[in-house]
């Protein structure tokens, strides 16, 4: 009984960090770097600053750029966030083949936000859980 009890306790304790070492961490870059799936391996994830359109203005925002395998091809997908905050850290965790977690923090302020990125075939999308 108390190997069984000891068993699931150590289970416990290691499944948290065991999803906690797949998060990746990537630099949140200041402009949009060059996309090019010759240059990256499937699962890679490039946060960068940016603008887009909004209400006739350029809004801030945060470009999201990932590639992954598709009918055998490495493929880019991007998507698009809008935010104000200056958020200066970025974590990932790959969740299954067409969408993963992404973590964006401002180390400064504390601001935090919690992401679901995701592509498949011509679509891309971002979901706020």
């Amino acid at each position: 009984m108390n190997l069984r009890f000891l068993i699931v306790v150590v289970l416990l304790l290691l499944v948290p960090l065991l999803a906690y070492a797949q998060e990746k961490n990537v630099p949140v870059q200041n402009n949009k770097p060059i996309l090019d799936p010759g240059r990256h391996i499937a699962k890679d994830v490039v946060v960068y600053r940016t603008k887009i359109p909004h209400d006739s203005v350029q809004a801030r925002a945060y470009g999201i750029a990932f590639y992954r395998v598709e009918r055998d091809t490495l493929r880019l997908f991007e998507a698009y966030y809008g935010s104000d905050v200056q958020y200066n850290r970025a974590t990932y965790n790959w969740e299954n083949d067409t969408s993963f977690t992404l973590k964006l923090q401002n180390s400064k302020n504390r601001k935090l936000i919690f992401l679901k990125v995701f592509g498949h075939g011509t679509t891309t999308g971002i979901i706020e859980p």
